[in-house]
């Protein structure tokens, strides 16, 4: 059985353009209301 899709498309996109301005990941995942492991693992490009 495959897993859906997790993460809102465009909270990644958030996510992706804060990180490319420079904030940290702790502020992002405040920021997003996202857990700080999914903004790392966006950042990271780990997923499927």
């Amino acid at each position: 059985m495959s897993r859906s899709k997790r993460t809102d498309t465009a909270v990644a996109v958030l996510v992706m353009v804060m990180a490319d301005m420079g904030f940290e990941p702790g502020m992002i995942a405040e920021l997003a209301g996202v857990p700080r492991g999914t903004v790392n693992d966006l950042i990271l490009g780990n997923g499927r």
